[in-house]
């Protein structure tokens, strides 16, 4: 389990247009986003300063409407 303050997530997705990356989770049977970013060339950094208490985090970013 994740429980932070202040904190950064970065990566780079291969072959990712410029875009958003949506920080996602899901809850039950049900999706949520958490955050969003732009990315540049693929890569991306959040930078949360709220607590993130969740055991799985997803990320994901869109193409014709339809998440990735």
């Amino acid at each position: 389990m994740l429980i932070a303050q202040n904190y950064s997530i970065f990566g780079k997705i291969d072959d990712m247009p410029d875009g958003e990356v949506l920080l996602g989770y899901y809850y039950g049977d049900k999706q949520f986003v958490k955050d969003t970013v732009d990315s540049h060339h693929g890569f991306f950094i959040l930078n949360l300063k709220k607590n993130l208490r969740v055991e799985c985090i997803s990320f994901y970013y869109l193409t014709n409407n339809i998440f990735n």
